[in-house]
């Protein structure tokens, strides 16, 4: 059957390099005679029905069952693979099996016979005789007995109670609050449609997809840092339907060319659009028309509710229903058994207590020692935090390279999987010079039936570590791997994210935790979209963001491999990811070719010809760069032009490193003395220049010991070691600790965070736990923020220690204060500073719409706090006005002013700002936009064609998506904040439009830039005469608006300031 299998590829692969795709035979079958009739003639009723390919027809071939045990595997086995028999002897793994298709069998297995079989059985015992045999064992004496099926349904969840998530989930909605309005965890679908599309067809087909599966129109509310599934009423498809004038308003530009690869690129920024899981739907339908029959698809689904599985049930379900629609007839779909949520529910209640303890020991046990960090040779220092881009590099293996990995594998009675892991392993150990090598890879974890036909999000990590010390050969790694992927596979059933927890690993945002590289072999049941009328054409699109330091994506095509090695462009330059891929094929090809031959000993490159080339820089070493190292850079030339030695960088079985990878750097006088070793790790450039790494570690006698822990210095502090000691369920003494040394893991951590905003009024973004994760880094961040610009409180303490008086700093019309940050620094010592914010930015309570009632609250706000007189208001545009109030309002309460300072306003803000703020609400929107990045000193990004092609909530979804990934606000920023700020923005140009003067006694400072200055028609005193009966006096200042409150005008700004502000008493 072997034989007869490896011809049947190759005959294939020969008919599909001459004929059209629809000619080529889809399977062959092997005879050893053909059947005659009684003329002599060929009798076709007598030949054998084929399979779908050639492995299927070998598996149909053979003994036929002997026992009604046989027969029912056997069908089992023929089900799963696609074929309409399987004779008894065929090797499940030869004739089209894996590990995917493996677990559906003992799923089915299961199910019939009520027997929890391992999936290691089927490995051990491939065939349908032998697995038949050890199922009879466990069975005992009814073995032969007609087998019916046994009771296994997965029962409903019970609605009326909170519907919890699953652990895939929980990672998946975790990973979402630690990257908020990042589209990196989106899983995109971008589909050509060339014909006559029915665009209202296809809106019910969509529709009647998100009724069929609630995962699609669930949301995630938190209550205490808590989340759960909230399952929304059926509702129609989101689909947004874009021409070309709103594709460039948006920013999209439709190639000329049309390939699935540019209208990919083209079309990123729709899929990377971050989808609100609290707020739901957690997915996002666009159309894109091209032409009259032509239009690109585009589904975002947010991977919490999604998996590759998941979008294979969706093609082939919107072909279905679609097709249903064009025909007018009701879909031919089976029901669902079941929905996501009751799959969640089953799953939590199933793993608890004892079974999942000893899940986790398993895990820690196997993972106890193992390196933290994959020591890749980077060309750059790590980035913590942000979106990380990525470089991609394409590679195939052909039919005869991949059949050779899959003999090797099934030689050791292993998948093609274990032979890839072991050669991606081998990979990295040779790379990285480690020999402790962990790999994590994705499994699609639907192991009951009933998950089958359902959209969801079911896939879990397992951690691959693989040990490949000693100098095994190939066809050992391949043995290595099969032993570790099967053990991992037996144990699958722990949630990753507990996994992780219970090892105790320090987290950062720089690294994943466990592991750094990750190995995908996509064999999931496929789905191809076909739609009447229309030819569907699939886009591609690599990735833009990395999600780890090296991701080999691997999937099965034409006889061959096709593979994208993608890594953190961060870390790796464009030379050396082409370079890793480069060594991964030759690497792969060789493992296929050479099994027995040592792993270490495998060449990665043209092995003599690199030979050559260094032996000539050895020798000559080339001029070094004048510049040494680019910013960032973790490698240095060494200058060896005037010392006349020679050098080798070697491994540590003293053979030369290929071009790029590190070693020791070895050195010789060029007098016939041998080589010396040095501590230098070195490596050679393409360009023949040697470099030293120059981020070496310290020597263990210059690490410093851990600081003593220390106690409380703060209330804040005091505060946090209380509440952390009550969400840690353990007493917490030492303010130096971090949260996750001390026990804490991802959930607590967004509960804790929950806690914390509840206790101290001020959300801190979920990763501040990673960069900053003890009790004193949390505390100061929030004595920095108890007043941040999110907060409802209007008092802003810039400064809190002066006896002077007090300046205060009322808004800018966006509400914030934000524009004061660098005149704040400039003023004078021995003044208490505080910003006035405008009340309501959180959108929790209605903001103040006139200037009178602002000017109140304010001044209550500045006697709650006990702020020392006198005060002096200071006000930029919008707030200049807002000064001249609230210093009236003051001084009707008995309070003194020195003094008011504007800054470059007209005393009538309605005047002002007339012509320039837009009528419309996109208009005022961007208006507000421009408002904040003025403030902030950032760029979102926006205008307003793209803001007018989008609704009003829409429009605020793209405004907090654009803040959040900017960082401005320290990345904590929410939409209801966002949703606030255009409320008070709106308050604040009705409150301009109402303007009515309160008039008072103090002297006033204008400060006028050269830019208002030369308006035409303005009066002298710019009209602030008429808000005060002290006297005016006006200050001419270079510069215009946006510049005269930013370095350097603000320094010349705040120094006038500072002369005219009244002396200290004596």
């Amino acid at each position: 059957p072997d034989r007869r299998g490896a011809l049947g590829r190759t005959l294939r692969r020969h008919a599909a390099a001459r004929l059209p795709e629809h000619m080529v035979p889809g399977a062959f079958v092997f005879l050893d005679k053909l059947p005659l009739g009684p003329t002599g003639k060929l009798d076709t009723r007598g030949l054998p029905e084929p399979g779908e390919d050639g492995p299927a027809a070998t598996a149909a071939s053979g003994e036929p069952p002997r026992t009604s045990l046989e027969a029912a595997l056997a069908e089992i086995w023929a089900e799963v693979l696609g074929t309409a028999r399987i004779g008894i002897h065929a090797n499940f793994f030869e004739v089209g099996g894996h590990s995917l298709l493996a677990t559906r069998v003992v799923s089915r297995v299961r199910a019939r016979f009520g027997v929890d079989l391992p999936l290691r059985l089927l490995f051990e015992r491939p065939t349908v005789a032998d697995f038949a045999a050890a199922l009879a064992e466990r069975l005992g004496s009814d073995a032969d007995a007609t087998a019916t099926p046994v009771a296994n349904a997965i029962p409903p969840a019970d609605r009326s109670a909170a519907l919890p998530l699953s652990y895939a989930q929980q990672r998946l909605w975790f990973l979402d609050r630690l990257m908020p309005g990042s589209g990196v965890y989106n899983v995109a679908l971008g589909l050509k449609l060339d014909g006559a599309l029915d665009e209202p067809a296809l809106r019910r087909a969509l529709t009647a997809l998100i009724a069929r599966h609630e995962t699609l129109r669930t949301r995630f509310p938190v209550e205490d840092g808590k989340p759960r599934q909230e399952i929304l009423p059926p509702f129609d498809a989101p689909l947004a339907v874009l021409d070309a004038a709103a594709c460039g308003a948006a920013g999209i530009v439709p190639p000329a060319d049309m390939t699935p690869e540019t209208l990919g690129r083209a079309l990123r920024p729709l899929a990377a659009r971050p989808i609100d899981l609290e707020r739901g739907p957690p997915l996002a339908l666009t159309l894109v028309r091209l032409a009259p029959a032509s239009a690109v698809l585009v589904a975002v689904l947010h991977h919490a509710i999604t998996d590759g599985w998941s979008m294979g049930v969706l093609a082939r379900e919107v072909t279905e229903l679609y097709r249903a629609e064009m025909a007018g007839e009701t879909a031919a779909l089976p029901p669902l058994a079941i929905q996501y949520a009751d799959f969640s529910a089953w799953q939590q209640r199933g793993l608890a207590g004892s079974r999942l303890t000893g899940l986790i020991d398993h895990w820690r046990d196997r993972l106890a020692g193992a390196p933290e960090v994959l020591e890749l040779p980077w060309d750059s220092a790590p980035k913590a935090g942000g979106d990380r881009p990525a470089r991609s590099q394409r590679l195939r293996l052909n039919p005869a390279e991949t059949d050779a990995l899959r003999g090797l594998a099934s030689r050791a009675g292993g998948t093609l999987f274990m032979a890839l892991h072991a050669g991606f392993s081998l990979l990295l150990s040779r790379w990285s010079g480690q020999r402790d090598i962990v790999v994590g890879t994705p499994i699609a974890n639907r192991t009951h039936d009933d998950l089958s036909g359902l959209i969801g999000c079911f896939v879990n990590t397992l951690a691959l570590r693989l040990d490949l010390s000693g100098d095994p050969t190939g066809a050992e790694l391949v043995e290595r791997s099969r032993q570790v992927t099967l053990d991992a596979y037996a144990h699958q059933d722990a949630p990753f994210e507990l996994v992780v927890d219970s090892l105790g690993l320090k987290r950062s945002l720089a690294d994943t935790p466990l592991f750094q590289a990750m190995l995908v072999l996509q064999n999931a049941p496929g789905g191809q979209l076909e739609l009447p009328g229309l030819t569907v054409t699939p886009l591609v699109d690599d990735a833009d963001i990395a999600r780890f330091d090296v991701l080999l994506t691997m999937v099965e095509r034409d006889g061959g491999i096709d593979a994208v090695l993608e890594c953190d462009g961060h870390r790796f330059n464009a030379e050396t990811s082409a370079r890793m891929a480069r060594h991964l094929k030759r690497l792969l090809v060789e493992l296929g070719a050479a099994p027995e031959a040592g792993a270490f000993r495998l060449p990665l490159t043209d092995t003599a010809a690199e030979a050559a080339r260094i032996a000539g820089w050895r020798l000559a070493p080339p001029s070094v760069p004048e510049v040494s190292a680019a910013p960032g850079s973790l490698w240095t030339p060494i200058d060896r032009a005037a010392t006349g030695t020679s050098a080798e960088v070697l491994n540590p079985d003293l053979a030369p490193v290929p071009i790029g990878l590190p070693g020791t750097l070895w050195i010789a006088d060029g007098l016939g003395a041998p080589p010396t070793r040095t501590a230098i790790t070195a490596r050679w450039t393409e360009t023949g220049v040697l470099e030293r790494r120059i981020d070496a570690a310290a020597p263990l006698h210059a690490v410093p010991a851990a600081p003593a822990p220390s106690g409380p210095s703060s209330p804040t502090e005091e505060a946090l070691l209380t509440l952390w000691s009550t969400v840690l369920e353990r007493p917490v003494t030492d303010t130096g600790a971090s949260f996750f040394e001390l026990g804490g893991h991802s959930f607590l951590a967004v509960q804790l965070m929950a806690r914390v905003e509840s206790l101290f009024g001020c959300r801190l973004p979920l990763a501040s736990l990673f960069t900053g994760g003890t009790i004193a880094q949390q505390a100061a961040l929030i004595d920095r923020r108890s007043a941040a610009s999110g907060s409802d409180e209007v008092l802003v303490m810039l400064r809190a220690s002066g006896d002077r008086g007090t300046i205060l700093l009322p808004h800018e019309i966006s509400g914030h204060v934000l524009c004061y940050q660098a005149l704040s620094a400039h003023l004078a010592a021995g003044w208490t500073v505080a910003g006035l914010q405008a009340r309501g930015l959180d959108n929790t309570r209605p903001p103040l719409d006139r200037l009178a009632d602002m000017a109140a609250c304010y001044a209550d706000a500045v006697t709650a706090a006990g702020l020392p007189g006198p005060f002096v208001p200071v006000g930029y545009s919008f707030g200049a006005s807002l000064a001249a109030e609230l210093a009236a309002e003051l001084e009707r309460r008995g309070l003194p002013v020195a003094t008011i300072c504007v800054i470059d306003a007209l005393a009538d803000p309605k005047a002002f700002i007339a012509g320039v703020v837009p009528s419309d609400d996109a208009g005022r929107l961007l208006y507000m936009v421009r408002a904040v990045e003025h403030s902030v000193g950032i760029d979102l990004g926006l205008d307003a064609g793209t803001l007018r092609q989008f609704g009003h909530e829409t429009r605020i979804d793209l405004v907090h998506q654009r803040l959040t990934a900017s960082g401005a606000f320290g990345g904590a920023i929410t939409r209801d904040q966002v949703a606030g700020m255009l409320a008070v923005f709106r308050a604040n140009l009705t409150a301009a439009d109402g303007f009515a003067p309160s008039v008072g006694g103090a002297p006033l400072h204008v400060w006028v830039t050269d830019a208002l200055a030369a308006r035409p028609g303005l009066p002298t005193d710019l009209g602030w005469s008429a808000v005060t009966t002290g006297p005016v006096t006006i200050h001419r200042i270079a510069g215009d608006h946006a510049s005269i409150v930013k370095a350097p005008l603000v320094e010349e700004l705040a120094r006038d300031l500072n002369h005219i502000l009244p002396e200290a008493p004596s």
